[in-house]
């Protein structure tokens, strides 16, 4: 930790203050993957101690993570905010962007939280590039009232209002409920396949796929296939 860089995180004042606060602060550092500057409040929210995030970083902080969570944010947000960052890294643009996501934290006492994390980018390398960035952490955990993950990114106008440029929502449900037969169907249907090709190409009457395919949706607590098929391909699976 190298609090000598921002002098405001030394001061006893901010730091009483950030203690008694209902967020978690930090500094994350793009070229190490590590934190230049956590709050300790992030004990009280999670139960693992300061030193085990400065000691692992990222890596150990997704170890923390719902895992269907980690995977959604690694295959699909990570790219996007990549994405984004290269789009506007021309004269710091990447800087007048505002980041939002959530995700479900297991937390050590065996508890499961959702929180918001926001973060805006404080330092980019001579190509535009992120080099810093500012976060705060949430506990959303009483207003979630769904199991999406939603996704935003704003960008600050010539008034200084943030306005959004680009937003999805990913599903959560676990697709290992699903029997083994199930993903193989689940498979053929990303792929295009009816129910007669599905049949035959896996030696099956098409009365079981109709079967397989309606214990799919309600397992899975969706409406219909394009539904299971857009949460597959939101997990990352398939591709």
């Amino acid at each position: 930790m190298n609090n000598n860089k921002f002098e405001i995180f030394n001061n006893p004042d901010f730091i009483q203050l950030i203690e008694l606060s209902p967020i978690v602060v930090g500094v994350f550092n793009f070229d190490t993957f590590g934190y230049e500057y956590l709050s300790k409040n992030i004990e009280d929210f999670f139960g693992f101690k300061l030193e085990e995030y400065f000691k692992g970083g990222l890596s150990f902080k997704y170890s923390t993570l719902n895992k269907v969570h980690a995977d959604i944010i690694a295959t699909n947000i990570f790219p996007i905010y990549m994405e984004h960052c290269v789009k506007h890294s021309a004269n710091g643009g990447v800087k007048n962007l505002r980041f939002s996501y959530e995700y479900l934290v297991n937390c050590k006492s065996g508890k499961s939280i959702w929180c918001l994390h926001q973060f805006t980018i404080i330092k980019v390398d001579s190509n535009g590039y992120p080099i810093l960035d500012l976060f705060y952490i949430s506990d959303i955990n009483e207003s979630k009232k769904d199991d999406l993950i939603n996704f935003n990114i704003a960008q600050k106008n010539a008034d200084g209002v943030y306005e959004t440029i680009y937003s999805a929502a990913y599903q959560t449900r676990d697709l290992a409920l699903l029997s083994s037969r199930e993903m193989q169907i689940l498979k053929l249907l990303c792929e295009g396949n009816s129910t007669p090709k599905i049949a035959e190409k896996l030696h099956l009457s098409e009365h079981t796929v109709k079967t397989h395919r309606k214990n799919i949706l309600q397992k899975m607590e969706v409406k219909n296939t394009m539904d299971i098929v857009n949460m597959a391909y939101a997990k990352g699976l398939f591709r």
